[in-house]
Formats: structure tokens, C-alpha cells, sequence
């Protein structure tokens, strides 16, 4: 026997102003303004996990010490709503507007807010792990609140002060400021991509400064003092001194093999940074790709097992953001003509002249075969190497992923290649124009069916089932 599910609508709370301390769970509210009633209907200390609520005009309600676990909250408004102690935690929210609400210390936790406005809130909230896009904060405050690894994308402030909240580790994408006020002690360690920081105003020293005016030498040696790699990362990033990271990251590895305290916060942070930085082209792939040896070389001796499983996967993230992301050809043409690069292709197949034929086609479905060539081939399960310019490799194999997701690729370039086989990866070469018929190419070639399906049209049937049993 399933339980029904309970619905609201408006006519359910006319004659009752308390709904407190209920279980609400998995309820779902229809169409409802809380204008219409003469009372406030208070909720304190209700549950409201995998709730969801639509076109709800909520106004003076009590949420203090309830729980929005998993809710789903779409077309909302929440005006002059005491939200108090409430725990919002894992909730999906998409165009809602927040007026005049009260908080304290509320608690929002990997939350998702899309399309949704706070126009002149005073927050007091705790926010971590958050999502935020789309949204718009206009004459707000943060005053004595605490965020920490929140994403902003496609984000605008406007006069809003974010310089009086302890905050952290935030990461900005393509977001707008206008007369935004962030406080300088903190602002190294976000991530940001692609904003304007001509509009912010950084508190530097109890004074309000342009971001010309920080004391980036000043900063810079601070951090090295304290050992904030992180800080440091970003701000390298920031004065566009791309060549110093390397140096960094060596000194911050051999630093973290002695100082074993609170190491494995501070290196997640970072490599998180490195992800970053890998995905919105904020560094050029030549010096990832050598942090990802780095890296790759480091002495594990001294950390525990547990910690070593979490650094692999760590860096297995930071390669797949920096191999298998699909960038953009303004970064892939950054990359230059001279470098070249390795693909291996392993399948699961004895035969030899079957592999080299699935492979070839699955190469020649991306782009065309003059841009591959096979160097080299290992038996045991046939490896296959084939050779070609670093950026048509990038361009090619997040398309091949998306597509053969059971087929295992591996991409190296010069530094870690024999000298055999670098004789031979200077044979290929490739240009701009190239690059850009390759992009054309495949758009062309039905790219985004599902693992295991033919890339396009031209591949046989006999081909797309062998690599979906790989």
C-alpha cells in the first residue's frame, strides 16, 4: 500500500495561522499567495524534506528551525518571511525572489539557486557549496556572514558589499560587478573567469582601493611566508605570471611532505583550483599539462593510503578537465603548431589488423586521417599509438569520450615521449585553418549520441558494437 501524496492549495489555510512543528515531508504546494489571509501562517520547526513548491507567494511566514532538505522550490516569491535558524541543504530553487526577509544565521548547504533576485537583503546566513547562476544581487549585505566554496556563474551585484562576511574560496564565472565592495584579505583565494574587475572596490588596509592599487608584492610574499599556495596560485593567475606556478606547486608538494597537518584541506583546494583553471582556459594548456606531471612525480612515501587514494583521484580529475574538456579554439590555437602529442587507444581485441581498422575509423569519424598516424603498437589487449599535432588531440578525444565512453585513451606530449617516437611526431603538423575545418567537421558528425552508439553515419554497425563491448 503507497501512501498518497499530501497537496496544498490556497484554500487549505484560511481558518489556521500555525502549521508548527509538522511533518510536511514530500508534500507538494500548488498555488498559493499568502497575501489573501489575514494572519501570518507560521511554520516553525516543520519538515519540509522533498517538498515542492510552485507558484507560491509566501509573505511573513515563519520557517525558524524548520528543514528544507532535497525541496524544490520553482516561480516562488518569499517576502518579509522569517527564514531564522531554518536548514536549507540540498535544495533546487529556479525563479524565486527574496524581499525583505529575516535570517539568522541560516544555514544553506549545496544548494542550487537559478534565475532567482535578492533585492536589498541583509543576509546572516551560513552558505557552503552552493550554486548560484543566473542570479542577480542588487544593494545587498553580507554583514557578519559566513560562505565558503560557493560557484557564481552568469552572476550580477550591483552596490552590493561583500568585503563584511568571512568568505572563501568561492569561484566566479562570467559574472558582472557593479560598485561591489570585496574585502581584499580574502579575495585570493577565488577562482574567477572571465569578470570585470574594473567596478569592484577592495578593503586594503581599513581604506578602499581599485584592484591597481593592491599591494601585489606585498601579498605575494605573504603568502609565501604563511604557505598559502593556494592564494598564491590564484594570484599568479591574476598578475598573468603563468610561469612561476610550476616553481610553486614543486615548493608547495615538498612543503606538505613534512608539514602533515590539515595537508589534505589545502591540496584539495588547490587541485580544485588547478580544475578551475583547466576548464575556463584560464592558464595555458602547456603549463597545466607540466603541473600534471608535476604532479604525476610527486613522492607519495610519506602520506597514508588513504590520502594517496585521494590525491589519485584528485589528479585523475585535473587530467580529464585538462584532456577531455572541450576548449575552445582561441586556447587550442594558444597551444602553437610545434606541439605534438600521443594518443594511445587500448582494445580489448587479439586481433590486430581488427583493432587497427576499428581504430582508424573511429580516429577518421572525428577528423580527417591525414591528421593520425599510427607510430607504434603493443599486443596484450592491442594498444594502439597514434601521433598528432597537441591540439588536434584536445579537439578530437572529449568527442571521442562522449561517445565511447568504454574505450581507455591516454595522452602524452614531448616531455614524457621516447625520443623514437618524437622522430616520428614531428611529421605531423597542422594549422589554424585546419583546426577550424576539424571544429566543422565534427559538428557534422552526430557527436552527441550515447555511449556505445556510432559517432556518425559512415561508422558500420560491426564497429560501434565491438567498441560499445570494449
Amino acid at each position: 500500500m503507497t501512501n498518497e501524496v499530501q497537496m496544498y492549495f490556497q484554500n487549505d489555510f484560511i481558518k489556521f495561522k500555525k502549521f508548527e512543528a509538522r511533518d510536511m515531508s514530500y508534500s507538494v504546494f500548488n498555488d498559493i499567495d499568502f497575501h489573501q489571509y489575514l494572519h501570518p501562517v507560521s511554520f516553525f520547526r516543520s519538515d519540509f524534506r522533498g517538498a515542492k513548491f510552485t507558484n507560491i507567494s509566501f509573505y511573513k511566514n515563519n520557517f525558524d528551525r524548520s528543514d528544507f532538505l532535497n525541496s524544490v522550490i520553482i516561480n516562488c516569491t518569499f517576502e518579509k518571511v522569517q527564514f531564522g535558524c531554518c536548514q536549507i541543504k540540498n535544495c533546487y530553487l529556479n525563479n524565486v525572489k527574496f524581499i525583505n526577509n529575516s535570517y539568522k544565521s541560516t544555514s544553506i548547504h549545496s544548494t542550487t539557486f537559478v534565475n532567482c533576485e535578492f533585492p536589498d537583503e541583509s543576509f546572516l546566513i551560513n552558505m557552503q557549496h552552493c550554486k548560484l547562476i543566473n542570479c542577480t544581487f542588487k544593494g545587498c549585505s553580507f554583514e557578519m556572514s559566513s560562505t565558503d566554496s560557493d560557484i557564481f556563474k552568469n552572476c550580477t551585484f550591483i552596490n552590493t558589499d561583500l568585503a563584511t562576511m568571512h568568505a572563501e574560496n568561492h569561484k566566479f564565472i562570467e559574472c558582472r560587478f557593479e560598485n561591489v565592495c570585496i574585502d581584499s584579505s580574502y579575495f585570493f583565494g577565488y577562482s574567477i573567469a572571465k569578470c570585470s574587475l574594473n567596478q569592484i572596490i577592495f578593503l586594503y588596509r581599513g581604506e578602499y582601493v581599485c584592484f591597481e592599487n593592491l599591494g601585489v608584492s606585498e601579498f605575494l610574499e605573504k603568502f609565501e611566508r604563511e604557505n598559502r599556495f593556494n592564494d598564491m596560485f590564484n594570484l599568479l593567475v591574476c598578475i598573468k605570471a603563468q610561469d612561476r606556478i610550476a616553481d610553486m606547486l614543486i615548493r608547495c608538494l615538498n612543503y606538505y611532505k613534512k608539514d602533515i597537518y590539515g595537508r589534505m584541506l589545502d591540496i584539495s583546494i588547490l587541485f580544485e583550483s588547478l580544475v578551475f583553471a583547466a576548464i575556463y582556459e584560464t592558464i595555458d594548456f602547456n603549463v597545466l599539462h607540466e603541473l600534471s606531471i608535476i604532479i604525476s612525480e610527486m613522492d607519495l612515501s610519506s602520506y597514508d593510503f588513504a590520502e594517496r587514494i585521494e590525491i589519485e583521484a584528485l589528479h585523475t580529475k585535473f587530467r580529464n578537465a585538462l584532456y577531455l574538456s572541450s576548449h575552445s579554439n582561441e586556447y587550442l590555437t594558444r597551444i602553437g603548431t610545434n606541439s605534438k602529442s600521443m594518443l594511445s587507444i587500448r582494445l580489448n581485441s587479439d586481433d590486430y589488423d581488427k583493432s587497427v581498422e576499428i581504430s582508424k575509423q573511429l580516429l577518421d569519424s572525428i577528423s580527417d586521417a591525414n591528421y593520425w598516424t599510427l607510430i607504434e603498437s603493443q599486443k596484450g589487449s592491442w594498444i594502439l599509438i597514434f601521433s598528432a599535432a597537441t591540439i588536434v588531440v584536445l579537439a578530437a578525444l572529449p568527442k571521442i569520450v562522449k561517445n565511447y565512453a568504454d574505450v581507455y585513451f591516454e595522452i602524452k606530449t614531448k616531455r614524457i615521449i621516447s625520443n623514437k617516437i618524437l622522430q616520428k611526431l614531428e611529421n605531423t603538423e597542422v594549422s589554424l585553418k585546419d583546426l577550424q575545418k576539424l571544429t566543422v567537421t565534427t559538428k557534422e558528425a552526430e557527436l552527441l549520441l550515447p555511449a556505445g552508439k556510432c559517432i556518425n553515419k559512415s561508422i558500420s554497425k560491426e564497429i560501434a558494437a565491438i567498441t560499445a563491448n570494449l
